[in-house]
């Protein structure tokens, strides 16, 4: 544990934000992945690749879009 006494927690103060603006999902079978996503209610693009792998894409501090896989 960490005795913070007084002072605020860090997760409390102004931290930097990110806006995700999308979720891609490569996967062999992606129609069956698709169902699956549905069911779940969550909302990414799925791809037929052949190896499963996902990858965002997000706004930079310089207004670009920048993808991470």
């Amino acid at each position: 544990l960490i005795g913070r006494a007084d002072t605020p927690h860090p997760a409390l103060g102004d931290l930097p934000t990110i806006e995700l603006v999308s979720v891609t999902v490569t996967h062999p079978e992606p129609e069956a992945l698709r169902a699956t996503y549905a069911a779940l209610g969550l909302d990414a693009d799925i791809v037929a690749g052949p190896a499963p792998a996902i990858s965002f894409t997000v706004v930079a501090s310089d207004g670009g879009l920048v993808t991470v896989a």
